[in-house]
């Protein structure tokens, strides 16, 4: 997942790009909003817009006006972090369908939590499962036997990734996520994928203390798999039966 943040304060645009980084996501930043307009419809990857409000020539406001006039971004999740906060526009900024408003100054474990939350509300533990049985020629019973095994390696993995970090072995903790990754992919763990890329982004950078940080995201992410799959298996035990 790669986040936009849009700000002409280039020292704001810093500070959250940094901040975002060491949390594992994936950044680009624009300096206003013609050019994040630009950006998002170029660049379909991109699936949060974390933008200011005060910027000039075109507005936050303006920008996501031109933004929900867009077919493709109308459904973009959009996080405000601007210094203007009176009820009169966050009012108005509501009913531009945002996802979240946050006051400057940055308060960037504040502003991680909320990309969290809306980029978490996104994910689901598993994605396109029909598209994803077609894709691997699997019927339910063989595709629901693999996430289940894997399940289980992902409850074996995560105290040796947590005692790779602790003991800063970036080298085998990139072994380790890259096979996880993979299978997250091939499985259509959709969660899980996303927490894992962002833990790889961060080992990648050498930095195994963002990597420590992610670990509850993860163990989190896990829990929901086993629990989606448990639930589903248990649906799909009578059809089985009768069979």
């Amino acid at each position: 997942m790669k986040i936009l943040v849009v700000d002409d304060d280039a020292i704001c645009r810093l500070v959250i790009l940094k901040g975002l980084q060491r949390g594992g996501y994936d950044t680009v930043a624009a300096r206003d909003a013609r050019e994040a307009f630009r950006l998002l419809q170029s660049d379909d990857t991109i699936s949060l817009l974390i933008t200011d409000m005060m910027m000039p020539e075109v507005d936050g406001f303006g920008l996501l006006d031109q933004i929900r006039e867009v077919p493709s971004l109308t459904r973009l999740p959009v996080l405000i972090c601007s210094a203007l906060g009176s009820s009169d526009i966050v009012f108005r900024a509501a009913h531009l369908n945002i996802a979240g408003y946050l006051l400057k100054p940055i308060d960037l474990p504040r502003l991680r939590q909320e990309v969290r939350r809306i980029l978490n509300a996104q994910a689901r533990p598993l994605a396109h499962v029909s598209e994803t049985l077609t894709r691997l020629e699997e019927d339910e019973v063989g595709y629901f036997q693999m996430l289940t095994y894997f399940v289980e390696k992902l409850s074996q993995d995560l105290p040796v990734i947590s005692r790779l970090c602790d003991r800063g072995e970036s080298q085998n903790i990139s072994t380790k996520l890259a096979g996880l990754s993979g299978a997250a992919q091939t499985l259509g763990a959709e969660a899980l994928s996303h927490v894992i890329t962002r833990m790889a982004q961060a080992n990648a950078a050498n930095d195994t203390c963002s990597v420590s940080v992610l670990l509850p995201e993860f163990e989190k992410a896990a829990a929901e798999l086993k629990e989606t799959v448990q639930r589903l298996c248990r649906q799909l035990e009578p059809a089985s039966t009768e069979r």
